[in-house]
């Protein structure tokens, strides 16, 4: 039977909560934690977020723990992977060298004021790491027992997305942006193998086997055969990897190496190479040197301690210059070593383990050695890692042609270039099939071209043309008219042309198999040049050409980057092909598709724009 209120109404029951202590210690609930509401710190740096997670089965590398390090302005996250949850501070250490080269980045003070704030685990709060705080003026924080909500900065990033993890080494398909593949009817992917992610980005890291180089690709579509990579991930046995202490970084010496080094005489810098030297915690670049009456190895930086001279033969090695085989040992650095100040440096050791000064250098004007943290050591724009070209500026292009050949941006650029009589002579024969073999255009000097015309420019484009294996196929020039400039009712009227869409294309090769055609791909050279312009145009040559002792041209034909000449050319195509056999029908559906079919003769011509599809018997 229920309680009435008049029962409930002044009755023990209803001061149970007040009085009643067997009902506060049993029926106790978790009181709820509501927002503080405080603001966000103001810089990269002022209050940190800290916590450790695993212990998980052993990796590969032998690590069970994983810390993560969120900075509460920018909300940037850093991880670290740890052996024992003991090396926190080793990780911490890491992260404030990190966090120095970012506030560097940004113009930001170097004096600052840090709370790290973690929960209440002794290895965060206690130990070294309080030491090693209170020593660097870092303010420690932790939350209250068992209450997460304290932690909630960080504890939201322990739920990592794996969706973008993959199998390593599975088929790899990167798409090939439209602006960089070789003609319109080129592969659209690559095959390569997947190896990773990138670090500063959310690219995928794929290794091209043809090349060697590992690529960086946003677009990417993966073939990951799980049930056989996924066998031999699960079946992997960790032993048979060799230690990193030996891996394939370390050069096999084949003479003695000599540490330290007796007084050389030497005459000669044969090879360079990576050595670990037994009980050290510590890879050094080494160099086999030729001496009077012995060749050796000894470390880089013995080797350049009596000064230049030692450096010009190093430079002067055959394995030393622009593929870095051993990045970053011997790569040229700035080190900074004082206030904001930094001088010429070369790598000469790199510690194995996270350290917090895992580069050795030798500074260059006095070639001493110094120990510096990631921080200092300044990096060139352009650098070399394991034979893979890796740039951060736009020129990349240009360091991955062919030795010896290059790709000048205008004619200036050609005269200074160590190619310059093959460009010359590319460019020559482009000048030729306009004036004389298309007779596209009627060269002239200014003063001849009637007043009141207005002159269009032109530009020089120069490309050059690599095969599969990146090798020199041919220098191309093209000379362009700057369309741009061009005006509706003036300079052109009409321009529309239509194209051929990919799904002709599937069915004319679908129609090919069917009937049993053979089926061709034809391309007609400087095919614009064969359409004859309506319009009167005058032009000036690029800067720096001359032809006949002339600068100025009228225009007889649609030359290439007029806003008319895909119109003129489609007209000139359309024609000829209508007109050369009677036969010869066109789609009412699709425009570019041309085809004759009767008892004797079967053809399907595909038109794109200079490209033709033709398939018969």
């Amino acid at each position: 039977m229920p309680i009435s209120e008049s029962q409930y109404s002044g009755s023990p029951v209803q001061h149970c909560p007040e009085r009643c202590i067997a009902c506060r210690l049993t029926k106790a609930i978790r009181p709820s934690v509501k927002p503080t509401g405080r603001e966000l710190s103001k810089e990269l740096g002022n209050l940190v977020w800290s916590d450790t997670c695993g212990p998980f089965r052993t990796s590969a590398g032998g690590y069970r723990w994983f810390v993560l390090f969120v900075d509460d302005s920018t909300t940037w996250i850093c991880i670290f992977f740890l052996k024992l949850k003991s090396d926190y501070l080793k990780a911490f250490q890491l992260y404030l060298q990190e966090v120095k080269r970012l506030r560097s980045t940004m113009n930001l003070s170097s004096e600052y004021h840090m709370v790290l704030h973690t929960d209440g685990d002794s290895t965060m709060i206690a130990g070294q790491t309080a030491v090693f705080c209170e020593e660097h003026g870092i303010e420690q924080r932790h939350g209250s027992p068992y209450l997460h909500e304290n932690q909630a900065r960080v504890e939201r990033k322990k739920h990592a997305d794996l969706s973008q993890l993959r199998v390593f080494g599975c088929m790899a398909y990167p798409f090939i942006d439209p602006t960089i593949r070789e003609h319109k009817l080129s592969n659209r992917a690559r095959e390569l193998r997947y190896v990773g992610h990138s670090e500063v980005s959310s690219a995928y890291l794929l290794y091209d086997c043809e090349s060697g180089k590992v690529v960086n690709s946003g677009m990417v579509t993966f073939s990951e055969r799980l049930d056989t990579l996924g066998k031999v991930v699960t079946t992997w046995d960790p032993s048979a990897v060799t230690p990193l202490k030996t891996n394939f970084m370390v050069t096999t010496l084949d003479a003695p190496y000599r540490d330290p080094p007796p007084a050389l005489l030497e005459t000669a810098v044969l090879e360079q190479g990576v050595y670990l030297p037994e009980d050290s915690d510590e890879i050094v670049a080494v160099v086999k040197v030729e001496t009077s009456d012995d060749v050796c190895w000894v470390s880089l930086s013995s080797y350049l301690k009596p000064g230049s001279d030692r450096l010009s033969l190093l430079r002067d090695c055959p394995s030393y210059g622009s593929v870095n085989a051993h990045y970053p040992l011997f790569t040229e650095v700035r080190a900074v070593t004082g206030k904001g100040d930094s001088e010429e440096a070369m790598i000469c050791g790199r510690a194995i383990e996270p350290h917090a000064q895992p580069y050795c250098v030798v500074l260059l004007t006095n070639f001493t050695i110094v120990d510096l943290p990631a921080g200092d050591v300044r990096f060139p724009p352009t650098h070399t890692c394991l034979g893979v070209q890796a740039a951060e500026t736009p020129t990349v292009q240009s360091s991955l042609l062919p030795e010896g050949v290059t790709e000048p941006k205008c004619h200036s650029q050609v005269l200074s270039s160590p190619d310059c009589t093959e460009w010359l002579n590319s460019i020559q024969d482009e000048l030729d099939a306009l004036v004389q073999i298309k007779k596209a255009s009627l060269m002239m000097d200014e003063e001849d071209i009637p007043a009141g015309v207005k002159l269009l420019e032109m530009s020089l484009v120069l490309k050059v043309k690599l095969d599969k294996n990146r090798q020199l196929l041919k220098r191309k020039s093209q000379i362009c008219v700057r369309g741009n400039k061009q005006e509706y009712g003036v300079d052109y009227y009409d321009t529309f042309a239509p194209c051929t869409q990919l799904s002709s294309v599937r069915i004319v090769i679908t129609l090919a198999l069917n009937l049993g055609l053979m089926v061709y791909h034809m391309d007609v050279d400087t095919a614009f040049l064969n359409s004859v312009l309506e319009e009167d145009l005058y032009v000036r040559l690029p800067r720096g050409l001359v032809y006949g002792g002339h600068r100025c041209a009228k225009l007889l034909k649609a030359v290439y980057g007029l806003k008319q000449a895909g119109k003129e050319w489609f007209d000139t195509s359309d024609a000829f092909i209508m007109g050369y056999d009677s036969r010869m029908q066109r789609s009412d559906v699709e425009p570019c598709l041309y085809f004759i079919r009767d008892t004797t003769l079967q053809v399907i011509i595909l038109a794109y724009v200079d490209d033709y599809l033709v398939a018969h018997q």
